[in-house]
């Protein structure tokens, strides 16, 4: 019996080898196919402009063509009146960085500014240890160090 079953399993892997090994081979009939090409008329697009339309179709009046008038502002030259600014020294750590911080009072208001920073509009344009150059509403001044 159990040969018997050893045969079975071998004749089933050896059909499966040789089935695989040598496909049948079946035979397609070819057709022959009649090919008529009929191209489709194009269709013109019918073609269209805008017009501008002078009448308001919700109430039947006639748009009038309105120019707007603008103002110009005049800007009147008034001396520019800035903010008491004092230069109180500087700082800078000759070791990690290359970097000058400077001590500002501007109304009363102490800050410490890097260049081009800017404390109460006013902004660091430049600075040694003598002077400092400082921009306000677009107009440069340069305030010396208080001592």
């Amino acid at each position: 019996m159990l040969i018997g079953a050893v045969l079975l399993v071998w004749g089933i892997i050896g059909y499966r080898i040789i089935s695989a090994v040598s496909p049948d081979t079946t035979q397609i009939n070819e057709q022959e196919f009649r090919v008529n090409f009929n191209p489709q008329k194009q269709v013109e697009l019918d073609t269209f402009s805008v017009q501008t339309v002078n009448r308001d179709p919700f109430l039947g009046t006639l748009q009038s063509n309105k120019k707007i008038i603008k103002k110009k502002t005049v800007i009147s030259k008034t001396d520019l009146v800035w903010p008491t600014v004092i230069y109180q020294g500087i700082m800078k750590d000759k070791y990690t960085s290359a970097e000058q911080i400077f001590i500002v009072s501007v109304n009363g208001k102490q800050g410490l500014l890097k260049k081009g920073k800017a404390f109460d509009d006013v902004t660091i344009i430049k600075g040694n240890k003598k002077e400092l150059t400082v921009k306000y509403k677009g107009k440069l001044k340069t305030i010396a160090l208080k001592q």
